[in-house]
């Protein structure tokens, strides 16, 4: 499997930034113009004093590949990589289990966790795979397996709650339910 087969771009226009470096790099490369000499008498006693600091008249270049990589990375990460984009869940078998995190934190892009969510459990349906859907905010959310119609009716209608994610919480729940422990009983084909 090629690994950059399966990356994809959600910006793939920011990549024209790309172009930008030999500019960067210009930039980088030049050195300010040498400073005007002017005479000024009244300070000639200076004349043999040394100065400790002295700065290169060029930039280093292990920095200059430093910098161009760091901007390099920066347009990268803005064109919005994403990695197995096209992957589909496997069939062969076996139970779907959907984690919805539906605290606060979720609730700015929930419209998008819904599309998701829809598309995940529609392929689910597809292949008749049986679906568990498990919140990480919601205590008193049932875990048990269901026919993906009635999973994809009950992940429509969850709302982002004003709670923390409780993890461990949830994982308790699904791995104390009885249905949960029969889904992992379950031999697979």
């Amino acid at each position: 499997m090629s690994w950059l087969g399966s990356l994809s771009l959600g910006a793939p226009l920011v990549l024209a930034g790309l172009l930008a470096l030999p500019v960067i790099w210009w930039l980088l490369r030049v050195t300010p113009p040498a400073p005007r000499r002017v005479r000024f008498y009244g300070l000639r006693f200076l004349l043999g004093l040394s100065t400790e600091e002295e700065t290169p008249d060029k930039t280093p270049l292990w920095l200059l590949i430093l910098r161009l990589a760091a901007a390099a990375m920066i347009v990268l990460a803005l064109a919005e990589p994403i990695v197995n984009a096209g992957r589909s869940i496997a069939t062969g078998g076996g139970v779907l289990v959907v984690v919805v995190d539906d605290d606060w934190a979720a609730a700015h892009r929930w419209e998008e966790r819904r599309a998701a969510l829809r598309e995940t459990i529609e392929q689910a349906q597809r292949a008749d795979m049986p679906v568990v859907v498990a919140t990480t905010a919601s205590a008193d959310f049932d875990v048990k397996i269901e026919d993906p119609a009635d999973a994809l009716a009950r992940a429509l209608a969850l709302e982002p709650r004003p709670l923390s994610a409780d993890r461990p919480a949830m994982l308790a729940r699904s791995s104390g339910s009885p249905t949960a422990s029969a889904a992992r009983a379950r031999p697979r084909p």
